[in-house]
């Protein structure tokens, strides 16, 4: 599935015992979204020990809000039981199709099927940090959602609140929006594997 002129596709890093990392196919601009960090999202103060222990995949925004990207184990649980609680079909208002797609990988050890996925961008999570020798070309951005951003349009978006009554969605009741990560290119990419700086978000 194409996205603006390019396609992102997980597969094996560049880099020694980097494990799975994420890959360009075909060319963006610079400055432009190429990718969406997955996951449950964890309003600040929650407790996350259970979730983070052995996890990669947890990045905190600079306001406490804490995404967790991991797609197998506790975290796909959770995940899905929470989209599941919110709503009779999981996929009516948030992406699950991310979490399906990266496990059948995982499990299988087969290529990723693009089209399984309802959204190209959803694969933030696979992006590794460079290496000291490497620059990183994309960088986290922090993103609100608006809460009345349509629900049509909602429904590709990979993230929603740990289940609290005023965080749920589609209620509506958060004023402050959906609290996500994005992906933007720091350079014109072409073909290349992504790196980002795990220390760095702009906000």
């Amino acid at each position: 599935m194409k996205y603006k002129g390019f396609t992102l596709e997980p597969r094996p890093s560049n880099f020694p015992d980097a494990g799975t990392g994420l890959f360009i196919k075909g060319k963006c601009k610079a400055g432009q979204l190429v990718s969406i960090y997955p996951g449950l999202i964890y309003k600040p103060g929650m407790p996350l020990f259970f979730q983070s222990y052995s996890n990669a995949y947890i990045i905190r925004r600079s306001d406490g809000f804490s995404v967790d990207g991991k797609y197998f184990g506790l975290s796909k649980f959770m995940f899905r039981s929470t989209a599941l609680k919110n709503n009779a079909s999981p996929d009516s208002f948030v992406d699950t199709t991310w979490l399906s797609s990266l496990y059948r990988m995982k499990k299988a050890k087969t290529p990723f099927d693009h089209f399984s996925n309802r959204s190209p961008l959803n694969l933030g999570q696979m992006i590794n940090c460079g290496p000291v020798e490497a620059v990183q070309n994309v960088t986290y951005y922090e993103y609100t959602l608006p809460g009345d951003f349509p629900s049509d349009l909602r429904t590709y978006f990979p993230n929603i609140y740990y289940n609290e009554d005023d965080l749920s969605f589609p209620d509506q009741n958060f004023p402050s929006g959906l609290k996500t990560i994005l992906l933007i290119s720091t350079r014109d990419l072409q073909d290349e594997e992504l790196l980002s700086d795990y220390n760095f978000i702009a906000v």
